[in-house]
């Protein structure tokens, strides 16, 4: 028997975790199969953040959103709800533009983490877009649980991707904001969910903004910059008496050197040799490369060794990532750089004292991280 009525008191409710619950409530006609009464068809929604920070080493966020079918028992629905949930478009400015964002269903929340890689043929979208997940099938007071990964666009969701596809070297110069040390390199936008319900011809959703936060850190105005002879000394903020130096000899530079921090490198004069200087040369996508200025060209390019514990010279090689660095500005006046290895997303960092090696690290704001650069007059 085919029965037609007026559904009313269709309550939906979305509560998220750290922010205020919202509430719609909706009556409509609605086509019906059977002997059904009135009923209820309800949603709620919780969002964890996993990883909400992007650094210059993991460009990734993540998120949980937990949806529930809320639906009682007595509502005169049968079967299960699908649930999913919608990705709210965001504004075509400030850090979420520059965010694209892929949602995929998981069994149970603990399967979503900074590390759970993204099926292939999830869906993604641009952010200011939006997007929808799949829906999941969900019984009365089951839930269905939806990991959401954000990341910077020209990027890539995947975390075990290779260096090549986070395209740091395009990607940081759009995340970089205004120098200012104290600020710590960060922007940051509030994204929203919607929780959605869908049972035959019923559905219902309700949205509110999310509890967590999405902000990047420690990522500032990027600079590139191409000089020639006589080069330049690079001096660490902090031991401030040292220069850059490759370990070995003054007019060629053997393969292999160490880059160290040095107080006799840091002389003015036309005593200054090959390995105390260094040219900084531009690279497609916004990037540099840093090489000493050696009679032999060849050598002395400033490359991160595989384990990132040492910083060597090698031969020149452009599409070598290890061998790529994104200057940025943490201090405008006078300038104050970091250098973050394309390959790896850390930073380049003085020792401790001279005579010690550089070495790579998570960007910080120590002043081992930061260097001023000076023109050196050549031997």
């Amino acid at each position: 028997m085919r029965a037609w009525l007026a559904a009313c008191g269709l309550g939906v409710v979305l509560g998220l975790a750290g922010g205020p619950a919202a509430s719609a409530l909706w009556s409509t006609n609605v086509g019906a199969t059977g002997q059904v009464s009135a009923g209820t068809l309800a949603v709620s929604a919780t969002v964890t953040a996993r990883d909400v920070t992007i650094t210059n080493d993991r460009y990734q966020t993540t998120q949980v959103v937990q949806v529930t079918n809320d639906q009682p028992a007595a509502s005169g629905f049968a079967g299960p709800s699908g649930l999913g949930v919608v990705i709210d478009p965001v504004a075509a400015s400030g850090l979420g533009s520059q965010m694209s964002v892929t949602v995929w269903p998981v069994a149970a929340a603990a399967d979503c983490d900074d590390s759970s890689e993204p099926p292939s043929g999830s869906p993604s979208a641009p952010w200011t877009s939006g997007l929808a997940s799949p829906l999941q099938p969900a019984s009365p007071h089951a839930s269905a649980f939806f990991c959401v990964r954000g990341y910077p666009t020209n990027s890539t969701p995947s975390p075990s991707a290779p260096a090549s596809d986070q395209n740091r070297a395009v990607v940081a110069p759009a995340l970089g904001v205004a120098a200012d040390v104290s600020a710590e390199g960060s922007q940051s936008f509030d994204p929203t969910f919607t929780g959605t319900a869908r049972l035959g011809s019923f559905s219902a959703r309700a949205a509110a903004v999310g509890p967590t936060t999405i902000a990047t850190s420690l990522i500032y105005a990027s600079f590139r910059f191409t000089n020639g002879s006589p080069g330049n000394l690079g001096r660490p903020m902090s031991p401030s008496d040292t220069c850059l130096n490759f370990s070995g000899g003054d007019s060629t530079i053997p393969s292999g050197s160490v880059l160290i921090a040095y107080t006799d490198a840091c002389a003015t004069s036309s005593t200054v040799t090959a390995n105390e200087r260094f040219i900084q040369l531009a690279v497609p996508g916004g990037a540099m490369q840093i090489r000493a200025d050696s009679s032999v060209e060849a050598n002395g390019y400033l490359e991160a060794d595989p384990s990132g514990t040492r910083v060597l010279a090698q031969t020149g090689n452009v599409d070598e990532l290890r061998q790529v660095w994104i200057g940025q500005t943490t201090v405008s006046s006078p300038a104050e750089r970091q250098y973050v290895n394309a390959a790896t997303g850390q930073c380049l960092e003085a020792p401790a004292a001279s005579g010690g090696a550089f070495s790579l690290a998570p960007c910080g704001t120590d002043p081992r991280f930061m260097s001023r650069w000076f023109v050196a007059l050549a031997g």
